[in-house]
């Protein structure tokens, strides 16, 4: 087991369906990555003061192809076999999310690591929003 302190530069573009406009959301901290023979997860708080938490499974070829990002309120699964459902509360109560992951790659860079995801997220086959997340991890 390996665990250690790391630098986190994380941006998430968001497209609302309503909007043509896109938002970014960026948060620069340190977190905390724990690598295991059969995960790997990194930690750390972003800017609401939220602990987000992702975690994945190393596949043969060094990447991962499910990932699952975890925050206090809710957990998704990005797998880029199959869409995924999540249970998200609601003021309205709980609508089953779909997650349709469209992209997941990792690469190494030269001082660090990156995450890209690109995903979609529908509630009864209405499209809510489309995300870019990218993380970058030292």
């Amino acid at each position: 087991m390996e665990r250690r302190e790391i630098s986190l530069h994380v941006k998430q573009w968001v497209q609302h369906e309503s909007s043509d406009e896109r938002e970014l959301f960026e948060v620069k901290t340190k977190g905390e990555l724990v690598e295991l023979s059969t995960f790997s997860r990194i930690t750390y708080t972003d800017n609401n003061d939220v602990k987000i938490e992702l975690k994945w499974r190393p596949q043969r070829n060094g990447e991962a192809n499910i990932l699952e990002i975890k925050q206090p309120a809710h957990s998704m699964f990005f797998d880029l076999s199959q869409n995924t459902l999540t249970p998200y509360h609601t003021p309205q109560g709980v609508w089953q999310l779909e997650i349709v992951t469209k992209q997941m790659s990792w690469q190494s860079l030269v001082d660090g690591h990156q995450l890209y995801l690109a995903y979609e997220i529908k509630h009864e086959q209405e499209m809510l929003g489309k995300y870019d997340f990218q993380l970058i991890y030292k």
